[in-house]
């Protein structure tokens, strides 16, 4: 089993677990669109954190300021059907 979160602070995150005694698999690393790190849980399943990259979030904005990002085509798609 895998389980992922986003959080805000992967750095923080990485403290925390530390501080708490929870080693981390691979320290957090930048893949470009996102940071990452995971950990195993007493049971073995992975548990994977992202965090979000700036420039993402910044083309997630623009998106939606032209009008398409998920919520914008939903809206379409349900006038669309008419309902």
């Amino acid at each position: 089993m895998k389980l992922a979160f986003t959080v805000f602070d992967i750095e923080a995150l990485a403290g925390r677990l530390a501080e708490s005694g929870v080693s981390l698999l691979y320290p957090p690393r930048n893949t470009g669109f996102f940071w990452s790190t995971a950990i195993r849980d007493p049971d073995g399943n992975l548990i994977e954190f992202t965090q979000l990259c700036d420039e993402w979030f910044e083309h997630l904005a623009a998106r939606h300021a032209e009008g398409s990002d998920v919520v914008a085509r939903w809206r379409a798609t349900k006038a669309g059907n008419g309902r």
